[in-house]
């Protein structure tokens, strides 16, 4: 993916500019990721009485986790100094952790919706 956009770049005979308000766009859109997965995740997570069982561990936690990690990134990605040709390549990497992110966080957010639902329903035939 980042090879042919270099080469895009390369044919094109340079680096062009960002579009105006980018960074700060996906800078905000995964601050407010960032702030949605911990309040989820406090709420749903954290405040539930029941103990932690090793899926909420791996099903849950671990996305959550790297979620945050990628998001956090993305400020710090999308904000880099250098030349034009290093910016975009930042700011391609900025994405792509932000793509991530977003993908964990929904992962994470699902899987505790659904495991709330099994432990106050009882099973229905194609999930018994």
């Amino acid at each position: 993916m980042l090879a042919t956009a270099e080469k895009r770049v390369q044919a094109e005979g340079g680096a062009k500019e960002h579009p105006q308000g980018s960074v700060q766009g996906i800078c905000s859109g995964a601050v407010t990721l960032l702030a949605l997965l911990i309040a989820f995740m406090g709420y749903t997570s954290l405040k539930n009485p029941a103990p932690w069982t090793p899926y909420d561990l791996w099903i849950q936690i671990v996305p959550a986790i790297i979620a945050a990690v990628c998001l956090v990134l993305v400020p710090l990605l999308a904000t880099q100094p250098g030349d034009k040709k290093a910016q975009l390549r930042s700011m391609q990497w900025a994405r792509f952790a932000f793509l991530i992110g977003a993908v964990f966080v929904s992962a994470a957010m699902i899987s505790a919706l659904v495991q709330d639902f099994r432990s106050n329903h009882e099973p229905i035939w194609p999930f018994a």
